[in-house]
């Protein structure tokens, strides 16, 4: 008597891995246990389920989610453990009767109204399910070019900035500079530090920012980020092309030493890029980020932020290589 062959195992690449942090993260942001169950279900388990036939083992998936084995374990016999639906998905629930008193038979309106009333609540329920996967979405591309398609973003700034140990950085107190800026402009204010590149994919995508401000460390033709807790240099063409890939924002604000290589290919993929020729410390980067925003939230366009309202943190260091603009010098941001 032959044996089943046995199924294949490999690994999970680099891409399945962090797409399954990301699946993994979604877990624990959900904003209520209900939701959590419905993305356990309807998107992790299938794709957790997709690579076990691909040979993957539960322990990798485990670990690339960021939970236990217990846990994947017990997802999967929850999910085991549904009742199977005895009629179609697709067809049509049967009006729903309402208490009272009997109808005459040609009462057509009411039962009507309540047939419709039923088809609505159908309609909710697979709304609620879509909204599940509607969560892994990215940005709207042109359909002729596949790439993801520039917009207005909202009144938004993402502010991220990178591992602060190569350079003894302290990144805080400019986060909070551009916070007390927008206080009385009614725009929102994401932040993230230490962030990692696929991060900051994610954030631009679910966020759609009007303004992506980092704030890192630069260096060897690279910036400082952050992957698994420890700094990690990327690359100049890396960070563009994780941008040309993201949801773009109108402007970008590189605040970091010897930024003014990166605005090159930054400026063909987004509005406005303001970068750095030279280097810039904390006290320097914090003093001109709290007055660019300051005038961005006072209605100027971003070459009247930077030519006119920012002199004055200019005359502080009259040495100082001042930040250059690449791209559209009229656009009004807020």
């Amino acid at each position: 008597m032959s044996r089943p062959a046995r199924r294949p195992r490999r690994g999970l690449t680099a891409t399945e891995i962090g797409w399954l942090r990301q699946l993994g993260d979604m877990v624990r942001r959900a904003p209520t246990r209900r939701d959590r169950a419905l993305v356990i279900r309807t998107v992790v388990l299938k794709k957790v389920r997709d690579h076990r036939e691909a040979g993957v083992s539960w322990s990798a998936m485990a670990v690339a989610l960021g939970v236990t084995d217990a846990t994947l374990h017990r997802w999967r016999r929850a999910d085991d453990a549904k009742p199977v639906p005895t009629t179609r998905p697709w067809a049509d629930p049967p009006p729903t009767e309402l208490p009272g008193p009997p109808r005459a038979p040609h009462d057509k309106a009411a039962s009507t109204s309540q047939t419709i009333s039923s088809r609505e609540s159908q309609s909710q329920s697979q709304h609620i399910s879509s909204t599940a996967s509607a969560w892994i979405t990215t940005a709207p591309t042109d359909i002729r070019t596949g790439s993801p398609t520039p917009s207005s973003g909202a009144r938004l700034v993402l502010v991220v900035s990178g591992d602060p140990r190569p350079g003894g950085n302290l990144f805080g107190p400019e986060a909070a500079a551009i916070r007390g800026s927008l206080s009385g402009a009614y725009v929102d204010i994401r932040e993230h530090a230490c962030v990692e590149l696929c991060e900051l994919a994610r954030a631009l995508d679910t966020l759609r920012p009007s303004v992506l401000h980092v704030a890192a460390h630069g260096g060897f033709g690279g910036l400082f980020l952050s992957l698994d807790g420890s700094p990690l240099s990327v690359g100049y063409g890396g960070f563009a092309e994780t941008i040309k890939r993201s949801f773009r924002p109108r402007l970008v604000v590189l605040n970091l030493c010897g930024s003014y290589p990166l605005s090159g290919p930054l400026a063909e993929l987004v509005g406005s890029v303001i970068s750095w020729p030279g280097a810039v410390d904390d006290e320097q980067s914090r003093a001109f980020a709290g007055q660019l925003y300051k005038a961005l939230a006072n209605g100027r366009t971003i070459g009247q932020a930077l030519t006119g309202d920012c002199l004055a943190v200019f005359e502080q260091w009259p040495g100082l290589d001042r930040p250059v603009l690449d791209g559209d010098a009229t656009t009004l941001l807020f």
